[in-house]
């Protein structure tokens, strides 16, 4: 004999009509809310994450400075390795925005 098994998933099953109606409009709500809040505070950072990317570019060579400032699929293969090797190096970490924000931005 042979089991079969459903998958779990997880669903908004109610019994009345009326709580599952406003459990999804409020769902769809928080989840419009939170994208807005995420796209303001990257706005915020914007300004602060250059500062930082072009204070860290500034401690490597020029060729490393000029492969980063083009574009992708106009990189040699030479400027490709070298966004590939130091890609690691000018990674950009939370503290570091957070540092670089002014007083006004907080």
């Amino acid at each position: 004999m042979q089991a079969v098994f459903a998958p779990i998933t997880k669903t908004d099953v109610f019994l009345d009509y009326n709580p599952a109606r406003f459990f999804g409009v409020a769902k769809n709500g928080r989840t419009f809310r939170l994208r807005q809040i995420g796209g303001e505070i990257g706005r915020i950072q914007k300004p602060c994450r250059e500062k930082v990317r072009e204070r860290k570019l500034t401690a490597f060579p020029k060729e490393v400075q000029v492969a980063f400032d083009k574009k992708a699929e106009d990189r040699t293969p030479r400027e490709a390795g070298l966004v590939q090797e130091y890609s690691e190096k000018i990674k950009i970490e939370q503290d570091e925005i957070r540092a670089a924000l002014s007083q006004p931005d907080l």
